[in-house]
């Protein structure tokens, strides 16, 4: 998903939800425990202007119980903290990652 992120289209989708008032939160170490050097990596090789967040040290799989896997857009309802929509793409990535996660910004931002 981060290269997806970094493309010039996707990064005008996000600047245009910031720009509503919108968030977008990236849980990195879904499936594996992420260290702060992976997710400062992860970061870092990407060029992201996203918050990206790991589970604490000796957390894991604390999100893995909450998200239950990679590849899930959730878009929430912040004033309820709602979740009012769920696009999942691929566990393998690749385009119906970026296919679900197109049609979540998409989502959002109709309804910023």
């Amino acid at each position: 998903m981060a290269r997806d992120l970094a493309t010039p289209a996707l990064q005008t989708k996000l600047q245009t939800l910031v720009a509503g008032g919108g968030l977008f939160v990236e849980v990195v170490g879904i499936d594996l425990a992420a260290s702060k050097q992976d997710l400062t990596t992860w970061v870092t090789n990407y060029k992201l202007t996203i918050t990206s967040v790991r589970d604490p040290n000796g957390a894991w799989p604390q999100s893995q119980r909450v998200f239950m896997t990679r590849e899930w857009s959730f878009i929430v309802d912040l004033a309820t903290m709602k979740i009012v929509s769920e696009y999942f793409g691929s566990h393998g990535g690749g385009q119906p990652s970026t296919d679900a996660l197109n049609h979540a910004l998409d989502d959002v931002i109709a309804r910023l």
